[in-house]
């Protein structure tokens, strides 16, 4: 893991990798980013929550993939959600607003 960061997006693009290619857990990447240097509170919010939100967002959609419930085959969750309202049969419920659902 490069702990040698210059600002928050390299900081995030480190955590990333360490979880992807290194295998590391999420909040071991952020722990070693964030110690590496002196941070604001700021950019301590910003990188954990880009991370976090990025690791949750990619769970999110290999969930969907595994559950066989969208045939999309990228990291786009919009043509995600797409590939779900085309599975649904029922012209009325495919046709209505997300939250008219709720």
């Amino acid at each position: 893991m490069n702990i040698h960061v210059k600002n928050e997006r390299d900081g995030v693009l480190s955590i990333l990798l360490f979880v992807h290619e290194e295998g590391g857990f999420l909040d071991e990447g952020i722990d070693r980013i964030l110690s590496a240097r002196e941070w604001t509170n700021q950019q301590r919010r910003l990188m954990t929550r880009l991370s976090k939100g990025t690791v949750e967002y990619q769970i999110g959609i290999d969930e969907l993939i595994d559950q066989g419930i969208t045939k999309a085959n990228c990291g786009d969750l919009e043509k995600h959600a797409y590939s779900v309202n085309d599975m649904i049969t029922d012209g009325q419920v495919r046709n209505m607003h997300i939250l008219a659902a709720v």
